[in-house]
């Protein structure tokens, strides 16, 4: 062999053998880093745009004036950077649905599907026939100032025990929550604890 190749192949020695144990490490870690590592990047990712959308759209809501609330709650935001993606089913249950669609979009990029409905005898029959683990619904629906409260008595007396939130657009907070009912709120940040309260619980 030439000597001025045998000097050359002395000196790049190193330097192969670094890479071969680059990739003999690669090889034997390669499914742990995959599965393990990988997905929590993407994860943290992942939860960067969807706080930009939650934050939006929490923002949205409270410029809508639907509480005297306008901040968004950091320990919310804290909050959901830890909650594990539940598949919820949930049934809002308000006559005028676009004056909730910043909150119900919330929920719903919280890995949620959120469905509506504008009246209580058409939630009772979507109730009878398809399975929801929890109502959000207004109290004050057509001329009743409180069928959202009457809505949820008749649930009661058939043996529906979905946890009910009622979200408000004033709330007299001396009055507590109605008897029956998960929680009662007009704050969206609230709302949203509210709604993960219910996830986490089942």
């Amino acid at each position: 062999m030439d000597k001025a190749l045998l000097i050359e192949l002395i000196k790049i020695t190193p330097t192969l053998v670094f890479y071969l144990v680059i990739l003999i490490v690669f090889l034997l870690y390669r499914k742990p880093f995959v599965e393990g590592v990988l997905p929590k990047i993407s994860g943290f990712k992942a939860f960067g745009i969807e706080a930009s959308f939650v934050r939006e759209g929490l923002e949205g809501a409270m410029k809508a004036g639907r509480s005297t609330n306008v901040q968004v709650s950091s320990s919310l935001m804290q909050r959901i950077s830890h909650y594990p993606r539940r598949p919820l089913r949930v049934l809002w249950i308000d006559d005028n649905p676009d004056t909730v669609m910043y909150e119900s979009g919330v929920i719903q990029n919280l890995g949620m599907l959120v469905e509506f409905a504008k009246t209580s005898a058409n939630a009772m029959e979507r109730l009878e026939r398809e399975k929801f683990q929890l109502l959000v619904s207004d109290i004050r629906r057509g001329e009743k100032n409180t069928e959202g409260l009457d809505f949820m008595a008749r649930m009661r007396a058939v043996q529906m025990n979905q946890p009910v939130v009622f979200y408000v657009s004033e709330l007299d907070r001396t009055k507590g929550v109605p008897p029956g009912a998960f929680g009662i709120t007009d704050d969206p940040n609230e709302l949203i604890h509210l709604v993960l309260d219910v996830a986490e619980r089942l």
